[in-house]
């Protein structure tokens, strides 16, 4: 060990480099009735808010399974997800922005992980049969040796 590790936040930070924070959900399940973004966009330091309705298609940030959308349809499925986005001069200015919005929420009561179907769901997305096995097993096959 040297101590000569260059670690990210070692890096300086282009000057200018724009940042983003994400307005979270503060409800376990949901849906959206309503946002008021307005002092979010007018925040200083703000040049844009994004919401899922700004994308043709929301983009999915899943490593693998492709069901993880960047940001919320309108639909919330857990404490903490995504639904708007503020990009700033700053990342003190986007994350003090970001707790501005005035969001209109119909809250659901949550479903316990003890009762989700995780498996199912996961297994007809992979395209793979309805049961918990084809979760965790792989949907391709190694080459031959």
């Amino acid at each position: 060990m040297t101590g000569r590790a260059r670690y990210v936040d070692d890096i300086p930070t282009p000057a200018d480099c724009l940042h983003l924070a994400f307005g979270l959900s503060p409800i376990a399940r949901g849906t959206i009735t309503a946002i008021d973004l307005s002092d979010v966009r007018s925040a200083p330091g703000v040049v844009a808010v994004l919401t899922g309705q700004d994308f043709d298609e929301i983009p999915d940030c899943a490593p693998a399974a492709h069901d993880e959308p960047l940001l919320s349809d309108g639909t919330i499925h857990y404490a903490g997800q995504p639904l708007f986005l503020v990009i700033a001069q700053s990342h003190l200015a986007a994350r003090k922005a970001a707790k501005l919005a005035r969001l209109d929420l119909a809250e659901e009561r949550p479903i316990p992980a003890s009762k989700r179907r995780w498996p199912q769901m996961h297994a007809s997305k992979m395209g793979r049969a309805s049961t918990p096995r084809a979760m965790w097993t792989p949907p391709w096959r190694p080459p031959p040796m």
